[in-house]
C-alpha cells in the first residue's frame, strides 16, 4: 500500500469514518477510540 517513499499509493482508498483520508493529513491522520477505518483496493474489469 506504501510506494518506495513510504507514501500511501493514489490506488488504494481510506477512509476515516466515511471520509477520505486524503482531507485530512493523510498517513499522518491521528486517529480516535471508536473511529471506523475502511480500506478499499484497486478493483479493475473487463
Amino acid at each position: 500500500m506504501l510506494d518506495k517513499n513510504l507514501q500511501l499509493g493514489g490506488w488504494v482508498v481510506i477512509l476515516i469514518n466515511g471520509r477520505n483520508m486524503g482531507i485530512f493529513d493523510g498517513i499522518d491522520t491521528q486517529l480516535n477510540e471508536g473511529d471506523v477505518i475502511a480500506i478499499f483496493p484497486p478493483v479493475a474489469g473487463g
